[in-house]
């Protein structure tokens, strides 16, 4: 699947979808749970919100800032296109891993869908 090369709002995650504050993601990060991937580690948390609240994290190490972005957008798309197979209200950070900068978008959508099933979060139908 081609993405295309420039985003325009309504290919991104809603405002409401989305983690902003760095105490938002260490919330996450401290009272969640992990699940590792060959490509990224998920957490999650179980708050109390009324919604699929999702956030990335791509550090430094991964790549110069183009690549990072790139990351992003690309996990953002997998996320926007699956957003309706997320069956909990919860609190959910990707944090990319080194080898992530190697992969295609094919390859960061099963990596994203096996994190998913295996915290239990897709509705399988």
């Amino acid at each position: 699947m081609l993405l295309p090369s420039r985003f325009s709002r309504h290919f991104l995650l809603k405002k409401n979808n989305r983690l902003k504050t760095n105490s938002q993601f260490s919330r996450v990060y401290k009272k969640g749970r992990s699940f590792v991937s060959d490509l990224f580690v998920l957490y999650v948390y179980k708050g109390n919100s009324d919604n699929k609240i999702i956030g990335f994290s791509v550090s430094k190490k991964v790549g110069k800032a183009c690549i990072r972005n790139k990351i992003k957008r690309r996990a953002m798309e997998v996320i926007r296109l699956h957003i309706n197979l997320i069956n909990k209200k919860s609190y959910l950070v990707f944090v990319a891993r080194k080898v992530v900068s190697e992969s295609s978008y094919k390859d960061i959508e099963k990596s994203i869908l096996k994190l998913l099933s295996k915290a239990d979060l897709l509705e399988m139908n």
